[in-house]
């Protein structure tokens, strides 16, 4: 299932970011409709615990955002954290995840079904990216589809989606997604 996660980790430094994201089936977060919200927390004292809900929904949500801006118009706003922090935080942009990586391939390729030789190339660039391969496979006409044997960086991600696209058998952009290990 892809769902629109935020998730936010600390280990040295404070790794924040929103992305859509496979979430496993058997997640709990998976069964969330359209109109929930869950909060899945991990920690050292407590595991994992979910916490689930109603959202707002969309005319709810807009009605509240539009009397912001409309208090907002009329009044000084007032701070959203009245109170400086007094931790120093580093935020790390560049976040550690598993990934699903989809290549779009020539429709030539596609047509004869021949991917024997995209899926070796595909295999031996993420290797010279660093980047350990679990499956490679042919998704559908058109695309070759892979992902990580282990966690990487958004940045080494990053750069193999770019060396893939410099590829002739690419035909557009690669499409990435985190795959559930935050979850």
């Amino acid at each position: 299932t892809i769902k629109l996660l935020g998730t936010a980790e600390r280990s040295t430094a404070l790794s924040v970011y929103v992305s859509a994201c496979i979430v496993p089936s058997s997640h709990v977060l998976a069964s969330i409709g359209s109109n929930g919200n869950g909060v899945a927390v991990k920690s050292a004292n407590m595991g994992q615990c979910c916490y689930m809900g109603p959202g707002a929904g969309r005319f709810a949500t807009a009605n509240s955002v539009v009397a912001d801006i409309c208090r907002m118009a009329h009044e000084a706003p007032s701070p959203a954290f009245p109170k400086p922090s007094t931790i120093a935080t580093a935020i790390d942009h560049d976040f550690v995840h598993y990934f699903y990586v989809r290549i779009p391939c020539a429709a030539q390729i596609a047509q004869s079904g021949n991917t024997t030789g995209v899926i070796a190339k595909v295999e031996e660039i993420a290797r010279s990216h660093g980047i350990s391969v679990a499956t490679v496979s042919k998704d559908h006409p058109g695309n070759v589809c892979l992902t990580t044997a282990s966690e990487c960086s958004y940045s080494q991600i990053r750069q193999l989606c770019a060396a893939f696209q410099s590829e002739s058998y690419c035909v557009g952009d690669c499409v990435f997604l985190p795959v559930g290990s935050a979850v």
